[in-house]
């Protein structure tokens, strides 16, 4: 009887370790994507981020306003007590909130001297006017009125310098404010806010006392009244402006940034200039803009409003167009 033969078992197959090449296709495909590095605003972030800057240097301008109200109350000289000739006014200090150690970092000491010619006794005592016609009497008074002129203007320099000084520092806590805001980072604030102030201040001062030797080297020159008035306010808030953007520019170093932002104050010290000259000479008809000041309490208030109004809005547009960078995820 044939016996059949039981087949052989057949070997277990031993399972291999795949292959590394093989696993590395399919590993990258389940790690996420890196996210972007420059998340662009949607119009309507934009609008509302603008609409930030602007609303807070509104609010600067008028706080600002404030302070130069109380500034020109305290650094106005007082009167002579008994009006004798030859008395002199006291020269008093100036204290405005801590801001005249300010004042004084700048080079600027704190006393009335520094923004008036006050009088004294050799000016208080010059008699009455020669009424003969002597040649050296009528040449002695003409140069006493022309140290006066000279005088007049030197203290005018520092005011200057200290109303933009003072806008400059509500102004770039604003500007630096909203653009901490706008980042969603309490550090930024803190930080914006202090930093974005001392460079802004430090511009306005510049710029005031550019805006001063401005106006002194058109005195006399033959040009067009609103031409003459226009270029030092927009000496002023072109440097102003820069040191709006200083901190922004700071936070976000591309150069699409810096021509962005840079546009932004030369676009912001032209509107400031050629438009607010014959505006306001139009609504304030009894103030003339002297030597390319406003003279009247809300005639200033016009100027910080439009001023700040104008970078505020064009800065903040700048910002608004500027990508925020997300912190980078954890791993």
């Amino acid at each position: 009887m044939n016996e059949t033969s039981t087949p052989a078992p057949e070997p277990e197959s031993v399972a291999t370790p795949p292959d590394s090449a093989a696993i590395e296709p399919a590993a990258a495909e389940d790690v996420p994507r890196a996210p972007q590095t420059n998340t662009r605003p949607s119009f309507p972030q934009r609008v509302l981020i603008t609409s930030l800057f602007l609303v807070m240097g509104l609010a600067a301008g008028f706080v600002a306003w404030q302070l130069q109200s109380e500034f020109i109350l305290r650094a106005d000289p007082l009167a002579p007590g008994s009006g004798w000739a030859g008395q002199a006014q006291p020269d008093l200090d100036i204290s405005l909130y801590g801001l005249e150690y300010a004042f004084q970092a700048f080079g600027i000491p704190p006393k009335q001297s520094s923004f008036n010619v006050l009088e004294g006794p050799a000016s208080a005592s010059q008699g009455p006017t020669p009424t003969s016609p002597d040649p050296a009497q009528v040449q002695a008074q003409m140069q006493l009125e022309a140290e006066r002129t000279i005088k007049e203007t030197s203290p005018r320099k520092n005011r200057v310098a200290v109303y933009l000084m003072l806008l400059g520092i509500m102004l770039g806590a604003a500007t630096g404010l909203s653009e901490g805001i706008r980042r969603r980072s309490i550090l930024m604030i803190i930080g914006g806010v202090l930093a974005c102030a001392v460079l802004a201040g430090a511009a306005g001062f510049l710029g005031g006392a550019l805006h001063a030797r401005a106006d002194a080297a058109l005195t006399g020159q033959d040009l067009n009244r609103e031409v003459a008035l226009m270029v030092p306010q927009f000496v002023a808030w072109l440097i102003l402006g820069l040191g709006l953007i200083a901190w922004p520019l700071a936070m976000n170093p591309s150069r699409k940034a810096a021509e962005s932002l840079a546009t932004a104050a030369i676009a912001g010290a032209l509107l400031c200039s050629l438009i607010y000259v014959p505006l306001a000479q139009q609504i304030f008809y009894d103030d003339r803009l002297e030597r390319s000041l406003p003279g009247h309490v809300y005639s200033f208030l016009f100027w910080f409003l439009f001023g700040s109004g104008v970078l505020s809005l064009l800065v903040g547009n700048a910002c608004a167009n500027i990508g925020r960078q997300p912190a980078p995820a954890a791993e």
